[in-house]
């Protein structure tokens, strides 16, 4: 299963609170299969790989625009009690640091999407906290 297109939130925080509502009368709704985790990590590689294996994210301490290089993509890839899939990207900034980059993919309309993109960990400093990350679990 692949999205036509995945888009990016790419400022921090990305915390989402609310969802996107429809207003009208009743809507039609079919049901899609599951993608397997391979699929997710393929979609969220792919999209990297688009954007020439780079990413730009806020600094989590200063907020100044920081150029991260994609290393590796870990193997799990987690669901949220909310429905979502996370999956987590190791990138290397311009000092060498590795940050661990949590990427949360939910599913609209048959096709997934990145929906947050959050810096987890920087080195070996945690810097989304569990509460945030159960947070970013719940919205849809």
């Amino acid at each position: 299963m692949r999205a036509s297109r995945l888009w990016f939130l790419l400022a921090l925080p990305l915390i989402v609170w609310g969802c996107a509502t429809q207003e009208g009368g009743e809507t039609e709704t079919t049901e899609v299969a599951a993608a397997t985790p391979e699929e997710i990590r393929s979609l969220v590689v792919e999209e990297i790989h688009a954007v020439n294996d780079t990413i730009a994210l806020s600094h989590p301490t200063t907020g100044e625009s920081v150029n991260l290089v994609y290393s590796a993509v870990h193997e799990s890839v987690m669901e949220t009690p909310g429905g979502r899939q996370v999956v987590c990207v190791d990138f290397v900034g311009p000092e060498g640091t590795v940050y661990d980059v949590d990427y949360y993919v939910t599913q609209r309309d048959g096709q997934w999407f990145v929906t947050d993109v959050v810096i987890h960990t920087m080195g070996e400093e945690v810097v989304l906290s569990e509460t945030d990350r159960a947070r970013l679990g719940d919205v849809q």
